[in-house]
């Protein structure tokens, strides 16, 4: 399991063998024998690894049913708070979620006789806008900006 999960964060990093031995202080042949499963590190270079990619070492070991440190202390807090003040946390993690700076956007700019016109667009919004451009590429667009 630990040669899936250091695989998958470093490749998270976008980070190669060799640039991820230099952070790491070892050497690349080290980092490639961990992922083939040919080697398993010592407990310091594990703490080394948790510490640079900021999990908990049951997550380098265990793989997806652990979380991070940012997660556990996240649920520490949590777990500390009274059932009204649980809410409020909920309520507020919603919030930022649901504000416009976690919305996917794509902003296009549509050229036209009389000038340019930018919108913005929701992810879902644009692959319609896309399919319907594809659905018509063949036929002549009526001018509708006059």
């Amino acid at each position: 399991m630990f040669k899936n999960v250091l695989k998958l964060l470093r490749n998270s990093k976008s980070l190669t063998q060799e640039q991820l031995a230099l952070k790491l202080g070892t050497s690349k042949s080290a980092i490639s024998m961990y992922e083939n499963g040919n080697r398993e590190p010592d407990f310091e270079m594990l703490e080394t690894i948790a510490d640079f990619f900021n999990v908990d070492l049951d997550y380098l070991i265990k793989g997806s049913n652990a979380i991070d440190k940012e997660e556990k202390k996240l649920l520490t807090n949590y777990n500390k708070l009274d059932t009204s003040d649980k809410t409020k946390l909920v309520d507020y993690s919603d919030e930022l979620v649901n504000s416009d700076k976690y919305k996917e956007t794509v902003t296009i700019s549509i050229a036209a006789r009389n000038g340019a016109k930018e919108m913005e667009l929701t992810s879902e919004q644009y692959q319609k806008f896309l399919k319907v451009i594809e659905e018509n590429k063949d036929k002549e667009v009526p001018d509708i900006f006059d």
